[in-house]
């Protein structure tokens, strides 16, 4: 039995961009017509390239309204959708659906008075519920290991919904209500350490290692740049820069690779043919 401490960040503001975006939140406490009349023509004397060119782009980003504003820093939302995508994929799909998802999560968060609330609800149900618990659980599991929650028990996740948001995240400090509450318990060691992430460098791994990179290689065989999805030129471009930089391209290119593999084994493989596994048998998948 593990105990892990999932659900913290979400519950109680402990994330970085929960204090990055309150820095975009605090354009909109200054007056409309201050903003429009003074302080945008301003930003528009500035250069827009180059390192005065902060102040457009902060207001550029502080308009954005949220949820969209905390996705923006998605790989795919920073890029241009003709260079990423294949013609005939763009014009069979809503480009703003991707938004659906989380906007709707954002409008129902019961949390009318807090924009943060909000933002934490829609980590609740995405960050945790589809992506981070299910990948701890299953590679747990998978070595016989089950995993429990504590952070995320029902009593204690009703009582942060009814914490006022400014305690959760008190200036630009997170996690303030937590860290007082576990003073005396836990050491200052722990509750202010430096927080650390905790991601698989499978970037690293797709160019130094042999049977990784002969996985990645998959994406450069005709099926995958004929999937209908990527732009061929795309697909080597990713790889490119997942060399120069695995720390954070890494993460794109595996999710480029995962549904590649996705399609091999259930969509392209025929009826009866049994799936096949590990990354030795990438290329029957």
């Amino acid at each position: 039995m593990l105990l892990a401490g999932d659900g913290g960040d979400e519950l109680f503001a402990g994330n970085e961009r929960y204090a990055a975006d309150k820095k975009f939140a605090l354009y909109h406490s200054i007056p409309t017509i201050l903003r429009n009349g003074v302080i945008k023509p301003a930003a528009r004397l500035l250069p827009q390239l180059g390192p005065l060119s902060f102040p457009a782009r902060y207001i550029r980003r502080a308009e954005i309204p949220n949820p969209r504003r905390m996705l923006s820093y998605n790989f795919f939302l920073t890029q241009t959708r003709q260079e990423v995508f294949e013609p005939d994929f763009l014009d069979q799909v809503r480009p703003e659906a991707a938004f659906d998802i989380p906007q709707a999560h954002f409008d129902s968060a019961p949390a009318a008075s807090s924009e943060l609330n909000r933002l934490l609800y829609l980590d609740v149900k995405m960050t945790l519920a589809d992506n981070d618990l299910r990948k701890v659980t299953g590679t747990a599991e998978l070595a016989g290991v089950r995993v429990r929650f504590p952070l995320l028990d029902r009593r204690l996740s009703e009582l942060s919904g009814r914490i006022p948001s400014n305690l959760k995240l008190k200036g630009f400090e997170k996690r303030y209500i937590f860290k007082e509450a576990m003073k005396g318990i836990l050491p200052d060691r722990i509750l202010y350490k430096k927080k650390h992430g905790f991601g698989v460098p499978v970037g690293y791994w797709m160019v130094h290692d042999s049977e990784m990179k002969s996985l990645a290689a998959v994406l450069d065989e005709p099926q995958a740049r004929q999937r209908g999805y990527f732009q061929p030129g795309f697909l080597s471009r990713l790889k490119e820069l997942n060399e120069t930089y695995p720390a954070y391209y890494g993460e794109v290119l595996w999710v480029v690779l995962m549904l590649e593999l996705w399609h091999r084994r259930h969509r392209d493989r025929p009826a009866g043919e049994p799936a096949a596994y590990g990354v030795g048998a990438a290329s029957a998948i």
